[in-house]
């Protein structure tokens, strides 16, 4: 699936708040490799990013530009039903949308 480098930070931001959830069931595993996938293609993105001394993302065109680049990421989608128990929020909801198929898998 393409995502933009924005789209694949803040995915890993939703799934990285999901780290202390208790996940039961062989999903608890595809999860953590979502996850863990994620964190590393955001750490190769935000190393790239320029910061003021807070560790603010600065509003640079350069990095306007880093984070709207497209990447391909190969992972398997998660399922509506697959999520239907976690505590996600509707801005969590729509922050992961483009990983998630509806029904189930």
């Amino acid at each position: 699936m393409k995502l933009t480098n924005l789209q694949i930070t803040n995915i890993n931001n939703v799934l990285g708040a999901l780290a202390d959830t208790k996940v039961t069931g062989a999903f608890k595993f595809k999860l953590f490799k979502t996850a863990k996938r994620f964190a590393a293609e955001a750490k190769d993105i935000i190393d790239t990013l320029d910061f003021d001394d807070n560790g603010t993302s600065l509003p640079t065109e350069g990095n306007k530009e880093i984070l709207e680049m497209d990447q391909e990421i190969n992972l398997e989608p998660l399922t509506e039903d697959e999520l239907s128990e976690l505590p996600l929020s509707i801005s969590d909801l729509a922050v992961l949308e483009p990983i998630i198929i509806k029904g189930e898998k």
